[in-house]
């Protein structure tokens, strides 16, 4: 009924009925060799991108999925599939059940964690975009503490940067210093030596 509805009214539907028209248009391809297979409501549309985050904690057989539904598709350059997710990705494409969505992936980006200017720069942006730049700032001491903590991973610099906020507005402070975030991040579960163990994993590709 929802696809359905999403049929009559012109409205893109994405879902289950999605991966079954895959599958068999998947089956009508490859199976009775129906080259040209396709569906109605694949018709004429621009080109699109389907991102996957924290693709990490995808199973083996769910990231297969996706390359049957990047096959379909991609063939004529209509889907382009974006994994999304943390070192442990890498990690996961090298099974030996994922080589073969490993073999298709044709261009691999790896964010380093940011250095002091760059967490400095990061959280004075976020303040600014909270409408809080001109009220509120983290002290020099405050940056390096947070640096630490955080190993300059923008994940975890906005959960350290979270609570040192709270923290700063229940003890009405505007300027947020190093014991703030001392505090935000062993709140957090947060400590040094697991931050510098984590980044030093991180490499490029």
């Amino acid at each position: 009924e929802a696809a359905k509805f999403a049929r009559e009214r012109k409205v893109p539907y994405f879902g289950i009925c999605f991966g079954m028209q895959m599958a068999v248009i998947e089956a009508a391809r490859n199976i009775a060799g129906i080259a040209k297979a396709s569906s109605t409501e694949f018709g004429p549309t621009p080109d699109a991108v389907v991102f996957v985050d924290e693709a990490q904690h995808l199973s083996p057989s769910l990231l297969d999925e996706i390359r049957i539904l990047a096959d379909a598709e991609g063939r004529t350059n209509r889907l382009q599939v974006v994994l999304v997710g943390q070192p442990e990705l890498q990690a996961k494409l090298r099974l030996p059940d994922t080589r073969q969505i490993a073999q298709r992936v044709t261009t691999r980006c790896t964010i380093d964690p940011l250095d002091r200017d760059g967490v400095a720069g990061y959280v004075a942006h976020r303040l600014q975009v909270a409408g809080g730049g001109d009220r509120v700032r983290f002290t020099p001491q405050a940056i390096d503490e947070l640096v630490a903590a955080s190993g300059g991973v923008p994940r975890l610099i906005n959960r350290i940067c979270s609570a040192a906020l709270e923290r700063g507005a229940a003890a009405q402070a505007l300027d947020i210093d190093a014991a703030l975030v001392t505090a935000a991040a062993l709140e957090n579960g947060i400590d040094r030596k697991s931050t510098r163990l984590n980044s030093s994993h991180v490499k490029r590709y």
